[in-house]
């Protein structure tokens, strides 16, 4: 029974170790078709500068929208 459980264990970690050695140059898209995570860009939405961003943030955060989505989101309402 031991030498099953350490077999099992070997096999597991050398499995596990592959996986984490093949990283993550590579991501599959929806389709399954390789993509380099390096050179990857968003299909479509808006590219804001960070200064926008912020600045809808305050106004979302103003009109209630953020409480809003952290209410129906992470308490479950």
């Amino acid at each position: 029974m031991k030498a099953l459980l350490i077999a099992v264990s070997l096999a597991t970690l050398g499995t596990a170790g592959v996986a984490y050695a093949a990283g993550t140059h590579e991501i599959l898209t929806s389709t399954g078709n390789a993509v380099s995570a390096a050179h990857w860009t968003p299909d479509n939405g808006p590219s804001l500068s960070t200064a926008q961003v912020k600045a809808e943030l305050k106004t979302a955060e103003a009109s209630g929208q953020i409480d809003h989505l952290n209410m129906t989101l992470y308490k479950g309402a």
